[in-house]
Order: C-alpha cells, then structure tokens, then sequence
C-alpha cells in the first residue's frame, strides 16, 4: 500500500516571462540583498560592543537580523 500526499502528484507549470521582466526582476532582487548586505556590515561596523562585550555584541547582530523598517513599504501602509 502506498500512502503518497495529495500534492505529491501535482506538477506545476513554469509561467513564462518575457527576458526584460525577468531580467528586471533579477536585478531588483540582487539590488536588494546587496543593500540589505550593506547595510548589515555598517550595523556591525558601528558596533560599539564588537570587542568589549559578547552578549551585548550578539544581541546587537540579532536585531540587525530582524526585518528592517528601512525596507520600502507599500504605499498604503499595509
């Protein structure tokens, strides 16, 4: 007796995009993470606990983890 799940049989379909969109997405995306990358080595750069204080250090690199609210945000605020 085989117990497959109900999706395991389920193939889904590439949707095809046109080379300027998918190009234009990519760029966007590696844009992204360059920033966010960026952005986290000057969070950690700026750290005056780097050296002084572990604990302080590791809850400072957390927070730098966290989604930031420099991030852009939809025009509707939701």
């Amino acid at each position: 007796m085989s117990s497959a799940g109900a999706g395991a049989s389920v193939a889904t379909k590439a949707k095809e995009v046109s080379e300027e969109k998918y190009a234009k997405t990519m760029c966007t995306a590696y844009n992204t993470v360059i920033d966010d990358l960026g952005d986290f080595t000057a969070d950690l750069t700026a750290s005056s606990n780097s050296q002084t204080d572990p604990a302080a250090f590791q809850t400072e690199v957390a927070s730098s983890l966290r989604p930031s609210s420099r991030r852009s945000q939809p025009a509707n605020g939701s």
